[in-house]
């Protein structure tokens, strides 16, 4: 197809315009730092919770969970199904560690029981591991519109990049929140209207699509059922999941400031369950739709060019076969998700950086300036998001790369909480030394032999989800042995 379409344009800019003026709308309660960080405590319980599952489903589920079981299999769904599982601990213990402590960072309990460096240590991997999301994210949507608008990719990240940093200064965490309540269900019926699309135009329908998908070996696996090291097997990919979506709900700074936005602990708790539920079937929709684009493409190969990525194919389809208008509002559906997204991410980046590391310097920046320093903050992030984003071009699946960078940042950080949480009476030295053995650890195992700087006998060929694993079983086993070395019983309850 030469040329953008005049109807998904005109439904692309319409679109962003009503979601910038949304977030554009609660200006006048982003004005005080309670506003623009938890918007004050006034958001109702399910707005909180479809805005957590707007969250989880981003342009990098939207997009890279068809290009995952267009290429390979089903293992995203194994991932989703520890989603609820984890809820549960997260509503039980999590939500009324936060609520009732009462401070905005997630990582104020940290300096509580291991020091500073350890508060420090949570917020730089926190901060890694959002700029990560946040390239990875502006990578898969800038895939969906540049074919659209018959714009160069390179360029839709650096617009949308900016037009998501100014609309995060404007609207603050409400604004998020009300965005993603509009974006979630605009979304997922686009969603279900594509998979229904292509059923009508493969022969057989849904059966036929089954049938065919099954007969290739592994399409519908939800891993390798093996106990190698070197691949995404069952066994790491379920590890994985446990520990990313403990990550998720019980440390990250997202989640906690939504936790701090609901009007009560009760609102909080049944928000954490209005995300959790609908996630497991959401990603079998996507899953869904990548399996049956797999039939479609074999049997109207010449539809699709052969050098594109599993992660190009949703958009693609997309552009070519939607009618002018409707192919907009989907494309549309998509960078409104990536925008919500990526503005929550904006926003509790600059909440962390502010509380964990300018305040403790002046602790009486207050009122106005404070939130001056918070939009600050949040225009520099943004920048800095949008320009590692150009560095995503060219990778075969935004979602194994998002994978690898959750494993890497959140590996330590998992443990440290898990310790904080602990009754144990533990040596700071201890807890210091089993952070640093895992820091090291992680490292050498993503990134020995990128390096080429030691032998080949000595690199990791481990798979990277579960080198993230494994740090969080490091760090622990470490600081207990560590501990119980220094002559302090690592399993006494504290006085």
């Amino acid at each position: 197809m030469d040329g953008a379409r005049p109807g998904d344009l005109w439904v692309v800019a319409v679109y962003l315009a009503g979601t910038v003026a949304l977030g554009a709308y609660f200006l006048r309660r982003s004005r005080t730092p309670e506003g623009y960080t938890v918007a004050s405590g006034s958001v109702p319980a399910w707005a909180v919770g479809l805005s957590v599952l707007g969250t989880f489903v981003s342009s990098i589920s939207y997009v890279g969970y068809p290009g995952k079981a267009f290429t390979d299999n089903w293992a995203p769904l194994l991932f989703a199904l520890t989603v609820p599982v984890v809820a549960v601990a997260a509503g039980r213990v999590f939500v009324p560690l936060y609520r009732r402590r009462g401070g905005v960072s997630a990582y104020e309990l940290l300096e509580e029981r291991f020091g500073y460096w350890a508060r420090a240590y949570g917020s730089l991997s926190f901060q890694i591991l959002q700029l990560g999301r946040v390239s990875v994210i502006l990578y898969l949507v800038a895939l969906v519109v540049a074919p659209m608008l018959h714009v160069d990719v390179p360029s839709v990240i650096l617009v949308i990049g900016l037009l998501v940093t100014v609309y995060t200064l404007l609207g603050g965490i409400e604004g998020v929140i009300w965005t993603d309540v509009v974006q979630v269900i605009v979304m997922f019926a686009g969603a279900i209207g594509c998979l229904g699309l292509i059923w009508t135009k493969v022969p057989g329908g849904p059966v036929g699509i089954f049938q065919t998908a099954w007969a290739e070996q592994g399409k519908f696996a939800l891993g390798e059922l093996s106990l190698r090291w070197d691949g995404q097997t069952f066994l790491g990919v379920l590890v994985f999941g446990v520990l990313a979506n403990l990550q998720n709900f019980g440390i990250d700074q997202n989640y906690v400031q939504r936790y701090h936005s609901a009007q009560s602990e009760a609102g909080a708790r049944r928000a954490v369950f209005i995300a959790a539920l609908p996630y497991v079937p959401v990603t079998a929709l996507f899953l869904a739709i990548g399996t049956s684009l797999f039939v479609y493409y074999r049997v109207f190969p010449e539809l699709l060019p052969a050098s594109f990525t599993g992660d190009a194919v949703f958009p693609h389809f997309i552009r070519t076969t939607l009618p002018a208008g409707v192919a907009g509002l989907l494309a549309a559906s998509i960078l409104a998700a990536a925008m919500s997204t990526v503005s929550s991410s904006l926003n509790c980046m600059a909440t962390v950086f502010v509380e964990d590391v300018w305040r403790r310097r002046r602790p009486t920046l207050e009122g106005w300036a404070h939130v001056r320093l918070l939009r600050t903050v949040t225009l520099i992030s943004g920048m800095a998001g949008t320009g590692l984003g150009l560095l995503m071009l060219g990778n075969r699946s935004g979602l194994d790369l998002f994978w690898q960078i959750s494993a890497v940042t959140g590996s330590g950080l998992l443990g440290l909480f898990l310790l904080a949480i602990s009754k144990m009476r533990l040596r700071r030295a201890a807890v210091f030394i089993g952070t640093v053995t895992t820091v090291l650890f992680v490292l050498w195992g993503n990134f020995s032999r990128q390096i080429g700087v030691l032998p080949q006998a000595w690199c990791s060929y481990l798979d990277p989800l579960l080198v993230g694993a494994l740090g969080t079983a490091l760090l622990m086993a470490v600081t207990l042995a560590v501990n119980l070395w220094f002559r302090r019983p690592g399993f006494r309850k504290a006085d």
